[in-house]
């Protein structure tokens, strides 16, 4: 095959002419290509693979987090609710009767309340909504003593409720929470932490 004559330089003729009659070694491509610098791409695309997984849980996770109703509004918002000129939506009733009525609303009424609690007559109930959660109220008047007001939520309403019951102050009220069987419970009480929890 004659090589074209556009060569300037005899001796670039004369490498040309060696060049072409060289066969190169079998392995020398795959060796150069080991030699060549390899692109991060196919190493970053494996990991963002593996961890897009993660990445959706943790996601998921915040927006949960984000979504879960703040048990420190609750208290906020209910406390100011009781200092309205609110009305209760039945007569005085035996417990039983008071969560047949609020049963037969959607309200929370699968709920047991402490035995203390239980023996004072509620005054009435009613139903609530907080938030997109409907919550019961019972009213309880206290023998020399306030009247104390139960709101009661489904279980899981708060992350933060505890079996055990927890106390917290607001002004002249105190507030006590706890988590029981199919509920979350609040109790208000325009009095002393001690006088709330004897209740309990």
């Amino acid at each position: 095959m004659p090589l074209p004559s556009n060569y300037d330089d005899p001796t670039d003729e004369a490498l040309a002419r060696l060049v072409r009659d060289v066969t190169p070694p079998t392995r020398l491509r795959r060796e150069l290509l080991l030699l060549a610098p390899r692109s991060p791409r196919p190493i970053l695309a494996f990991w963002l693979t593996a961890l897009a997984p993660l990445a959706a849980v943790v996601v998921i996770w915040f927006s949960m987090e984000s979504r879960q109703p703040s048990l420190e509004k609750a208290q906020a918002d209910l406390l100011a609710f009781l200092n309205t000129d609110f009305e209760l939506s039945t007569e005085p009733k035996p417990i039983d009767q008071l969560r047949t009525w609020l049963d037969a609303r959607g309200a929370p009424a699968d709920f047991e309340i402490p035995k203390e609690l239980a023996a004072h007559l509620p005054e009435g109930c009613r139903v609530i909504e907080w938030q997109g959660h409907t919550a019961s109220l019972i009213c309880f008047y206290i023998e020399g003593g306030p009247i104390v007001h139960l709101v009661v939520f489904n279980a899981g309403t708060f992350r933060q409720m505890s079996s055990s019951p927890q106390i917290a102050r607001k002004g002249a009220w105190a507030v006590a929470m706890w988590k029981a069987g199919n509920s979350d419970f609040l109790l208000f009480g325009e009095t002393d932490s001690k006088n709330l929890l004897r209740l309990l």
